[in-house]
């Protein structure tokens, strides 16, 4: 992961759309395993730092950044 990474472009995905919408993004976007990955790795360092920074700040970043860490659990089982 670093600056100028494609999958960072995707990682509003996480806190925008559900499930199923992402599937179908990925389906259409049809990005390789490993930008899928590192995708999901960034939208874990937004889920992860977000809450720390934004609890009382930015409420609607912080719920954002709660449903993501969520969508991103579930992603994993």
């Amino acid at each position: 992961m670093s600056a100028c990474d494609p999958a960072a472009d995707l990682t509003p995905a996480w806190h925008i759309v559900d499930r199923d919408s992402r599937r179908v993004g990925r389906e259409d976007l049809t990005p390789d395993d490993p930008t899928w990955t590192r995708f999901k790795g960034w939208a874990l360092e937004r889920a992860i730092g977000a809450p720390h920074y934004d609890e009382n700040s930015n409420q609607g970043m912080f719920a954002a950044a709660r449903r993501a860490f969520h969508e991103l659990i579930k992603d994993v089982k």
